[in-house]
Order: C-alpha cells, then structure tokens, then sequence
C-alpha cells in the first residue's frame, strides 16, 4: 500500500472564490504529509496554463474537487472551463475522485455567484457529476477540510493507500477550535459536525422561540442540556448553558439517552434568529377635566431581533 506521503492529490476548483477553502483542505493534508498537486505551487512554465494542469493531474493518485456557484476561467477550443477539463482527464485516467459541493443555502458573496450563460454552464456541470458520483455538502473553509480529512480516512485504505488515523487529541483539538470559531460567529460556523462526549441533563421540551429559531416542530422537539467532558470545551462554554435538540425521530433516540452518564454524541452547529415584541406604556394625561392624574397607555411594540445558538443530534 503507498503511504500518505507518497500521495499526491490534485485540489481541482474555480480560485478565487474558493481560495480560503483550499488553503484548509491544503493545509491538513500537508498537516499529515500528504503532497499536493495545485495551482498553488506550480510555478512559471513555458506553456499554456491549461497544459500544465493536465499534466498536474495526470501525476496525481487522488482527485479533489470542490464546486460552488462560478463556472470558471474557459479554454478557449474546447469552450469548456479548466475544472471541467481537469475532471474529464482524472476520469480518462481511473483517478479516484471526491467531489465536494458548497451548500445551495449557505450565504456566499454575490460577486462570487454566476448568472446567466456561466450559471447555466455551472448547473449543468453539477448536474453531470451528481449523476456518476456520491456528493458530500460543505459551509465553511473548516467544514469542508474537516469533511475532505474524513472522507480520505475512510476511503482511501479501501483504494489501497494507507493514511494515518488522527489522534484523539488531534480530534479533541479540532473540536474546541471549531467550537470556538462558532461561538464566535456562528451565522458563518453553523452546520458543521462533529462528535463530543458529554453529560446529558433531562428531557424538556422546546419552546416556541427555540423552534421558530432553528425551524423545527413545536410538540415534536426536545432538548437536552450537555455538559461536555473535555476540560477546553467546558472553558468554551463557560457559565452559559448549551443544549442539544432533536425533533421526530431523532428526538425518540435523544429521549432514551440516560441522564447524567458520560456518552459520546454526533452533533452539527446550529443557529438561528426569533422575534419578541414588547409593549411600550406611556403616561398619557386623562382627558377628564376633574383630574390631574396620568394614564398608563399602550403605545406600540417594541420589536427585538435575538440569535440562538444550539447543538442538533444526529446519533449516538
């Protein structure tokens, strides 16, 4: 079996847009030793640009692509784009492929989204690979490289290479920092999994605001307050209580989880937002001419915007 160092994996994508997200899935594959083929470390060269990615992918074993909402730079004979290029000889040449598509939903700057002909080309290239191909979904830069780290550890021994499993504490670390990061701006960290162990406090039910933040069914949720083993994460959460939620049928695994007993949890980051309004009062003068008192009246509402965060279960 060839050794993680002697892999060289081919990072296949539109850059600019997605810059941010291959310098994290470069950054733990070469974390863990792993050689990279990408744009990032070619060089000059005295040829065209789209020949020197062919020839990049040709001297790789494993092929990463990652596919979000630009089409990309096109060449010119083929009027195909160079990531459409890259995959069709990574499949001519029988490279095991992992493809990775950024989430519909998750919010992505504008400039960075194609219209019209590019927007077609693009869906249309989606459209192709979902039809050979098990796609994995992705948010954020750290997701995605947590996800792509995964994915390589449980596939590739199957494909005949030999990856080194992470540590407990290399995991354990990556947790507190993922954790952190959406504490921190969870608009921007939600959605992504992980497994913890923790304490579970009792069942509750979840309230109106709590399913109206994170879009789940009033009567059909619960909740659970975790308190986490790990010493780092318990300094994450502080003297804030964080719970974990679960509706229809992963609120019947949830309930059965005994209370109080360490277990280790698979939960994803969620996030949300809910309104309260507020009577106003003001002190109104009576218009009865025999007094001098002050009415207390309803003026309005106050109207407040509050972001709630949470844990979602997945299993046990």
């Amino acid at each position: 079996m060839e050794k993680l160092t002697e892999i060289n994996f081919f990072i296949c994508s539109t850059f600019i847009d997605l810059k941010n997200y291959r310098e994290e899935v470069i950054k733990i594959i070469k974390s863990k030793s792993g050689q990279i083929n990408a744009q990032e470390f070619f060089g000059a060269r005295d040829q065209k640009p789209i020949k020197t990615c062919i020839e990049e992918v040709e001297k790789s074993q494993i092929f990463i692509m990652l596919v979000a909402f630009r089409y990309g730079n096109i060449e010119s004979d083929s009027q195909k784009s160079f990531s459409e290029l890259e995959f069709e000889k990574a499949k001519e040449l029988g490279i095991p492929k992992f493809i990775y598509f950024l989430e519909d939903e998750y919010p992505f700057p504008p400039k960075f989204v194609d219209t019209g002909l590019g927007a077609e080309k693009v869906n249309a290239l989606k459209d192709k690979l979902r039809k050979d191909f098990t796609i994995s979904h992705f948010t954020t830069p750290e997701d995605l490289a947590k996800k792509v780290w995964t994915d390589l550890q449980n596939q590739l021994p199957s494909l005949g290479f030999n990856i080194k499993q992470s540590s407990e504490e290399e995991k354990t670390e990556a947790n507190q920092e993922l954790i952190r990061k959406f504490l921190l701006l969870p608009k921007l960290y939600h959605g992504n999994e992980l497994d913890i162990e923790v304490k579970l406090g009792a069942n509750e039910i979840a309230n109106g605001y709590e399913c109206d933040a994170f879009s789940f069914s009033v009567g059909a949720t619960i909740k659970r307050k975790i308190e986490p083993i790990d010493l780092g994460l318990k300094k994450l959460f502080g003297s804030t209580e964080r719970y974990v939620y679960a509706s229809f049928e992963e609120a019947k695994a949830l309930v059965e989880l005994k209370e109080k007993t360490a277990i280790k949890i698979r939960v994803k980051t969620i996030q949300g937002t809910y309104k309260t309004k507020t009577p106003i009062y003001e002190l109104i003068q009576s218009n009865m001419y025999y007094t001098q008192q002050k009415e207390k009246v309803q003026t309005g509402y106050d109207y407040q915007d509050h972001v709630k965060l949470g844990f979602q279960f997945i299993s046990n």
